[in-house]
């Protein structure tokens, strides 16, 4: 349940900068917007893989319980890094500090 909250934290924060940056971008980040995508329905599979787990359905084997483990300091570093991009109290490496524009490859404009 730990990485369910995790990744839902992970989820909104990448969604709030997405629509924090899109305007001093010129369009949206596709991979930023992804990423907002994958971590919440990654998080409704551990939500649903809980409650089936609760309820007896599904039984925990020794792979899915590593995974999950190591999942969970990984997750928080990740947590940790996307919200203080999202505080900017961390530098974005990808941040142009010139004049310059970003690269098209990275941007999907919106019109």
């Amino acid at each position: 349940m730990l990485l369910v909250f995790i990744y839902m934290a992970i989820g909104w924060f990448l969604l709030r900068t997405q629509l924090r940056n899109r305007a001093p971008m010129g369009g949206w980040s596709l991979s930023g917007l992804s990423l907002s995508a994958v971590f919440p329905t990654c998080a409704l599979m551990h939500g649903i893989w809980a409650l089936y787990s609760i309820k007896g359905v599904y039984q925990y084997g020794v792979h899915g319980l590593i995974v999950d483990f190591l999942s969970i300091p990984a997750a928080i570093y990740f947590l940790w890094v996307v919200h203080g991009l999202y505080r900017e109290s961390l530098r974005d490496w990808n941040r142009i500090t010139g004049e310059g524009e970003l690269p098209a490859a990275v941007l999907v404009h919106a019109g």
